[in-house]
């Protein structure tokens, strides 16, 4: 194999670690969001299809009060020039919070007796 290669480097693989798929986050006050991949470059977390936060490649992403519901997150890593390296398949988790009107959050809510 020569130096002078004009062959392209292999596309890298990468993949969301963290959360798993169809994890429930009861009351969270964040979500953080780990993956594998390439190094260098930055990464850019899509949360249901559209961009959240870019950050450097390498480095996980925490979302500060996320309300209830269903995500889709995907990590898409650029190199330093742009060009794309890898995009992690996208994984599905839940956020869950507790009904003003459920049992536990009355309870918590009535006056102490004195």
């Amino acid at each position: 194999r020569s130096t002078g290669s004009s062959t392209p480097p292999p596309v890298a693989s990468c993949v969301i670690t963290a959360p798993t798929s169809d994890q429930v986050f009861p009351n969270a006050q964040s979500v953080m969001i780990s993956y594998t991949g390439p190094k260098g470059g930055k990464a850019e977390l899509l949360l249901n299809g559209a961009s959240r936060q870019t950050v450097p490649a390498g480095t996980g992403f925490s979302l500060p009060q996320v309300p209830r519901g269903t995500y889709s997150a995907t990590v898409a890593i650029t190199g330093d020039t742009g060009a794309a390296l890898c995009r992690t398949p996208s994984v599905t988790f839940h956020v869950t919070q507790p009904s003003l009107l459920s049992p536990v959050r009355q309870q918590m809510n009535r006056p102490q007796p004195r």
